[in-house]
């Protein structure tokens, strides 16, 4: 039986990186690495987009927490719990996952707290309501700067195909990126798994020489 996944995986290829502690000790320096390798991606024949994810589609979860809108009076243990992402500005687009309302984040926004969300985040924190420009503080560390709404995207599979996404919330890369991280890159079509894998491994090296990074390609959804 099909199955309405809400986002593409025609002419992406998956890839997991992980960084290690001792070269890529803190949130700066792995954003500078991701940072240099989406613009050499971005450089490479036949790929189209890149971008950098904290857990690859289809690939279960691993970031819950839960979002307080501001004004919200409900105690922590009465609001629900949500699905975080921190993404790069192009996830949305690589992966073509629709805009409803509002817009992308974008590198304009640099070092700022903002947040794409959900259709189903959006109706569930601001029913009957607009939105966008709403902000909202994570429950884990309320002292810290609220994060402003700027769009909403269409509802999905992205977790697992067999049930529709819950509540989920898009962050920037730049807020958070772990050791382990995800790329998704989409390619023309007469781009091979193996040639890309050179291509990108080739330009990989140049950035921060081999051995660095542990790098491993899971999967393609055309053209290996």
């Amino acid at each position: 039986m099909h199955v309405n996944r809400g986002f593409t995986v025609e002419q992406t290829i998956t890839a997991t990186i992980d960084l290690p502690k001792q070269q890529y000790p803190d949130l700066a320096h792995r954003v500078a690495f991701y940072r240099e390798t989406l613009s050499r991606l971005r450089g490479v024949p036949g790929i189209e987009d890149a971008a950098v994810t904290s857990v690859l589609p289809l690939t279960g979860d691993s970031w819950g927490d839960i979002a307080q809108a501001s004004g919200d009076t409900r105690t922590r243990m009465q609001l629900p719990l949500e699905s975080f992402r921190s993404v790069s500005p192009d996830y949305f687009k690589t992966i073509q996952l629709p805009l409803i309302a509002g817009s992308f984040f974008s590198n304009s926004e640099w070092g700022k707290n903002v947040a794409v969300i959900s259709d189903e985040t959006a109706t569930k924190l601001w029913p009957g309501k607009d939105p966008i420009g709403r902000q909202f503080r994570r429950a884990a560390d309320p002292s810290e700067e609220p994060f402003t709404v700027l769009g909403v995207v269409g509802n999905a599979r992205t977790i697992s195909l067999a049930t529709p996404d819950p509540m989920l919330i898009y962050v920037p890369y730049w807020y958070r990126t772990d050791e382990t991280a995800g790329l998704v890159i989409r390619c023309v079509w007469q781009l091979t798994l193996a040639h890309l894998r050179k291509l990108t491994l080739a330009h990989l090296w140049k950035l921060s020489g081999p051995g660095s990074w542990l790098w491993r390609f899971d999967g393609a959804g055309a053209g290996a």
